[in-house]
């Protein structure tokens, strides 16, 4: 089960050509419309399955698609009807469209769609509104399939992300609505969804039974009419108070997490704790990783994987196989091996910590260290610059091309990159346009500006680095300036 999206900002770095400039966009989504309100809104609102992909020829494609052609399965509202075929386009990420991959045929998604989104027989499907995969739109589809028997009464439901655990999803929950006078007591279903109609208005507290070695994520709360402005309250509601108004709809939906950690070292083929190592948990017979971002080891090695679910899991060191120097090895399954077919499975069950795991990395490339200074013109140390190697043909979003180091109080630098290692070293710097009070020596330096603030740059400095390159110096092109006084 997805949960539903309620603010959401999602940061992506976008290359715009080689090593060259980079934006940073976002895309925000604020509060979904209510069941009712997306049904008596939208113009079609259909289940479709993916039958084609196509691949796209842009570098920079999001899963290397331009668009995926599906088959309309069911209709709800609209003017299309099953065989019907659509197209949809690829997401950007930034863009809040909708992300398909290459392993999406046959996935079935319950799309809202309005005519407002669709260009030369192509739909734009935003993942800020109720569109979803089939899965997680189970609560959606329970409504929308008794549409002629619920619509206009006052509806609580919700669904509950169970963890991956199928059996305890399978098995259901019971749910306690306590109200001011009474007491209600409703089951999820198969999927997760639990439903509750026609109870009077006012404020309810939503109590699920805890199984053992669980606990509870309460998600934000949505509301019909989902614009209504809230009462500052002192002190606030409890997290699991929701609000039900006649012939309303309220949303509630949370998770259940398993209360299970999976602790241990990361350490390199000298037995040493390895800094920088990204640590993934992957269930058997999955593809994806547990958790959305890797645990990162810090200087003693360690990491700590929270909210495990129960089955048996392989543990994973750079799952993205990327070799570079960051992570000078490739992909490293527990105990130390390379190939996945070895690796050794861990078992977790709820509750319980699995502690002290031991990860080798069997072998790693040759390392070799860059270290110098970094100047003004008039030989003045720079204290406040990012020391960067950008290694040759990498795009700015690989971790080579920001691998780097910044200068301490004397100007000096140092950092490791693989032996080899193809590329240019520059130093950057930022400094906002209103901060100095008389610095025309700046202005023909400018690199770029970005919110009322500078970058500027040392030349860029070719190198190969096939052993330890000591005493480099960067220098900017200026003096110093002073800083404008308040």
């Amino acid at each position: 089960m997805e949960p539903r999206q309620f603010l959401i900002t999602i940061l992506f770095l976008l290359s715009l050509g080689g090593v060259g400039a980079t934006a940073v966009s976002a895309c925000q989504c604020g509060n979904e419309p209510s069941l009712p309100t997306a049904f008596a809104e939208t113009q079609n609102i259909v289940v479709v399955k993916v039958s084609a992909v196509k691949k796209s020829n842009d570098r920079y494609a999001i899963n290397g698609l331009k668009s995926v052609t599906a088959v309309v399965e069911k209709s709800y509202k609209g003017r299309f009807k099953p065989g019907d075929e659509l197209r949809f386009a690829q997401g950007g990420g930034a863009n809040c469209l909708w992300e398909f991959n290459q392993n999406s045929i046959g996935d079935q998604f319950l799309f809202y769609l309005d005519e407002a989104n669709s260009e030369d027989g192509i739909w734009y499907v935003t993942f800020c509104g109720r569109s979803s995969t089939f899965a997680g739109a189970a609560g959606d589809l329970l409504y929308l399939d008794n549409l002629k028997r619920f619509l206009g009464r006052t509806r609580l439901s919700g669904q509950v992300n169970f963890h991956d655990d199928e059996e305890l999803r399978s098995r259901g929950i019971q749910i306690r609505i306590r109200g001011e006078r009474k007491t209600y007591e409703v089951r999820t279903n198969r999927h997760g969804v639990y439903e509750i109609y026609d109870l009077p208005a006012g404020n309810y507290l939503v109590e699920p039974e805890m199984p053992r070695g669980w606990t509870v994520l309460w998600y934000p709360v949505y509301e019909d009419p989902y614009e209504l402005p809230k009462p500052k309250a002192s002190p606030p509601p409890p997290a699991n108070q929701v609000i039900v108004q006649e012939k309303g709809h309220t949303e509630f939906d949370f998770a259940l997490n398993a209360n299970s950690e999976i602790n241990g070292i990361v350490i390199g083929p000298d037995g040493k704790p390895l800094e920088n190592a990204e640590v993934n948990a992957i269930r058997l017979g999955d593809s994806e990783p547990t958790h959305l971002f890797p645990e990162t080891t810090k200087a003693d090695g360690e990491f700590r994987i929270s909210d495990v679910g129960p089955g048996r899991y392989l543990l994973v060191v750079n799952l993205e196989g990327v070799v570079d120097s960051v992570h000078p090895y490739p992909t490293v399954y527990y105990p130390d091996v390379f190939d996945r077919g070895r690796a050794v499975p861990i078992g977790i069950v709820v509750g319980e910590t699995v502690r002290n795991m031991i990860i080798t990395i069997p072998k790693m490339k040759e390392m070799v260290t860059l270290s110098g200074v970094v100047e003004y013109v008039d030989g003045q140390p720079v204290t406040d610059c990012l020391v960067e190697f950008r290694a040759e043909g990498q795009a700015r979003f690989y971790r080579d091309f920001l691998i780097g180091d910044c200068a301490d109080e004397q100007g000096r630098f140092s950092f490791q990159v693989i032996k080899g290692s193809k590329g240019t070293l520059v130093a950057t710097t930022r400094a906002g346009v209103e901060d100095y009070a008389d610095c025309p020596a700046l202005r023909p330096r400018f690199i770029r500006i970005d919110d009322g603030s500078v970058e500027l740059a040392t030349d860029a400095r070719p190198l190969q680095a096939e052993a330890n390159l000591g005493g480099l110096v960067l220098k900017f092109a200026f003096p110093p300036c002073e800083p404008k006084k308040d």
